[in-house]
Formats: structure tokens, C-alpha cells, sequence
């Protein structure tokens, strides 16, 4: 993710609004080449479709392409596998690239950081992965953006936290226990999970989200993943 990070915050504005670094474009594909590197450098190698989404190039699980926006969130979204024990990993952060961050880009951050904590207070033996989601949703709701819960019957939300809220980590990169509105399964000791609040698809902006590994613990959990969320 530090690859990512000094790749993206060492670019400049070009006229056409788009990043630029040393000399050409900064595109999603040259981010993740990057990553990929990275990874197998660590012995942890990253599939070809981790996400490097923003503005103008991503949604869902699309994994982002074309020049990245300057003074626009970007979100690398990054499951890597180590090969000596088969287990993955993943971890979502957000950057800001060539631009002081904006207001409201601000103001998206700390509610979507918000939200993590309040899934992260929630995780412990016996809550359910619907708890944790239902926990980082009365934060989104409360600063008025739509979730899967206030989705009304039929309706596409294509933006907001349209998502669930995470899933279990382990010798699959999703696995149970779901962490959304059919996440009924209690967390039990030993549960590795992915919290991964966002809000997205935000007009002019795109979104920000951030994603952190959970250890579930006998009293409550241990945080695994160790990266800033400065955007």
C-alpha cells in the first residue's frame, strides 16, 4: 500500500485534470503493476483484478483503468496471498493525489472513518456480522447518506453504502462469516474478518473507503492490518 501511497501523493496536475509522474500519465494499470510487484517481492502475490478505482474508472468490484484524477479520492483496495501458509489478506485505503483535500472530500473521510470504529468497537465473540454492519450503517444514516437498509423494495442504490460491510478472511479472500444483512452467524474466537465501510458513488467525487483486518479474540478484537488512513 506505501507503493500506492508515495506513487500517487509524488504525482503532479496536468491540464486535463489527470495525474501525471515523471513525465506521463499515472493510470489505474500503472498503480497496480506497482502493487503486484510489491506483493511478489513480499512473497505475497496479488491477483490481477485488485481495485484501483476512482472517479473516472470503477464501481462494484470493476477493478478501475485509464488516468487517475488529480485532487480526486482514489481507493486501492489490495488482497494479496502468502505462499508459505495459502493465507490472504485484505485492505483497503484511500489517496489524494496533486490537491489540497477538499471539504467535503474531508467530511466523507471521517464519516467513513467513523463508521470503521464503530464496527471495530462492535467486533467480539458472540455479535453477529449483521451487528457490525447494523453498527457502521447508524453512523452513515445519521450523516444522511443511503445504505442497503434504507434501500427501498426494488430500488438500485448506486450510491452511498451500497455495499455490505465485510466478510471473513482466511485460506479464501471471502469467506464466511458474512458481515451485512444476511450475517447472522455469531463471531466466534479466531474469526479473521474485513470491515470495510465506504460511501461511493458520490457526483463529482466518487467515494472513500477503508478496510482493516479484524483478529476476534476472546474478549473482544485485535486490529491486524497497520497503515494510516491519511487520504
Amino acid at each position: 500500500m506505501r507503493v500506492a501511497e508515495r506513487l500517487i501523493h509524488g504525482a503532479t496536475a496536468g491540464a486535463d485534470g489527470t495525474l501525471q509522474h515523471e513525465g506521463s500519465p499515472l493510470t489505474a494499470e500503472r498503480v497496480r503493476a506497482a502493487l503486484r510487484d510489491a506483493c511478489v517481492a513480499l512473497d505475497c502475490p496479488a491477483p490481477p483484478d485488485i481495485m484501483v478505482v476512482s472517479l473516472f474508472a470503477g464501481g462494484g468490484h470493476d477493478p478501475g483503468s485509464g488516468p487517475l484524477p488529480a485532487g480526486k479520492p482514489i481507493e486501492i483496495d489490495l488482497w494479496p496471498c502468502d505462499e508459505a501458509s495459502g493465507c490472504w489478506a485484505d485492505m483497503t485505503r484511500t489517496f489524494v493525489g496533486a490537491g489540497e483535500v477538499t471539504g467535503e472530500v474531508a467530511a466523507l473521510s471521517d464519516i467513513v472513518r467513523e463508521a470503521l470504529e464503530a464496527a471495530r468497537a462492535s467486533a467480539r465473540p458472540g455479535v453477529t456480522g449483521r451487528a457490525l454492519y447494523d453498527a457502521a450503517c447508524d453512523v452513515v444514516e445519521r450523516a444522511g447518506y443511503p445504505t442497503q437498509r434504507t434501500r427501498k423494495p426494488g430500488e438500485t442504490l448506486d450510491h452511498g453504502f451500497y455495499f455490505g460491510l465485510g466478510h471473513g478472511v482466511g485460506l479464501e479472500v471471502h469467506e464466511p462469516p458474512g458481515l451485512g444483512l444476511s450475517g447472522h452467524d455469531e463471531l466466534v474466537p479466531g474469526d479473521v474478518v474485513a470491515i470495510e465501510p465506504g460511501i461511493e458513488g458520490i457526483e463529482g467525487i466518487g467515494g472513500v473507503r477503508f478496510e482493516d483486518l479484524l483478529l476476534i479474540t476472546e474478549d473482544g478484537s485485535e486490529t491486524l492490518t497497520d497503515f494510516p488512513y491519511d487520504l
